[in-house]
């Protein structure tokens, strides 16, 4: 590939070898640079913000290490989340156990909801928020969990037995009820 002679760089052979075209410092200012830098009067500035950014690394490296390191390493001693408040940890309470009964008795009414597992985890997530304290409620909230693991086992033997009973039930009525109803429509109106 051959640069046409319009773009090639003019080189003067009288610079020797320090020729910057860019910058067109001679010979005699380069040696003046030179000699400024090995005395350290230009690199004083140049040091001192060297100095300044790994002062300002380990001062970040620092501080964030005072809550993370033992957080990670010795989580009794590191710094705790705050937790909801005692008012806020009352309402949700309130509304968890609300829930809790009223998704119950909706799965005992009605089988076909789809079970316990599918509101539950949404449930378990909302409980969950409450783990940083709730102070004078801690044990109601304790045994809110008791309540639910409760709720839980009586839906699964729920599911496993009565719940089959009372389907085999509800044919039996439903095909009952379908008997009735044929001969009353095979009958020839009165009138």
């Amino acid at each position: 590939m051959d640069v046409p002679p319009a773009k090639r760089p003019r080189v003067d052979p009288r610079q020797g070898y320090r020729y910057n075209p860019a910058s067109k410092v001679s010979s005699e200012d380069g040696s003046k640079a030179l000699k400024r830098a090995e005395s350290g009067a230009g690199g004083l500035g140049r040091k001192a913000g060297i100095a300044v950014f790994w002062l300002l690394l380990a001062y970040l490296v620092g501080m964030s290490s005072v809550s993370i390191i033992p957080s990670l390493f010795f989580p009794e001693i590191g710094p705790r989340p705050t937790g909801p408040t005692v008012s806020r940890c009352a309402m949700e309470i309130s509304a968890l156990e609300r829930t809790l009964m009223d998704r119950t008795a909706a799965t005992l009414r009605d089988p076909q909801t789809g079970g316990a597992s599918r509101w539950l985890a949404a449930w378990d997530a909302r409980y969950l928020a409450l783990d940083g304290g709730c102070g004078p409620l801690e044990n109601a909230r304790k045994d809110l969990a008791g309540l639910r693991t409760g709720l839980e086992a009586l839906l699964n033997s729920y599911e496993q037995g009565p719940m089959q009973v009372r389907e085999r039930i509800r044919r039996a009525l439903q095909s009952l009820s379908e008997r009735r109803r044929e001969p009353n429509a095979k009958s020839p109106p009165k009138g």
